[in-house]
């Protein structure tokens, strides 16, 4: 849903993005519905619904939640 910023080698998968979304090169997107976010490079994503939220670089996640804020390098299963 635009506007949106999609970065290289993005793959987004089963996913809902936008409005207000950008996206870093080399994120992976699964069963994600995402809005007024920005998420960083080489960050892999899944089961995740997220609106106001700011995501780091190589973030890995599985799960749900509203309101988000995570750091480079974290991981969360």
């Amino acid at each position: 849903i635009p506007p949106c910023y999609v970065g290289e080698n993005v793959k987004i998968s089963n996913s809902v993005i936008g409005p207000h979304v950008s996206i870093g090169a080399g994120t992976e997107l699964v069963n994600c519905n995402i809005r007024n976010s920005i998420i960083q490079q080489d960050t892999h994503l899944k089961n995740l619904i997220s609106a106001d939220s700011m995501i780091g670089s190589k973030v890995v996640y599985n799960g749900h939640t509203l309101d988000l804020s995570l750091g480079d390098f974290t991981t969360i299963s």
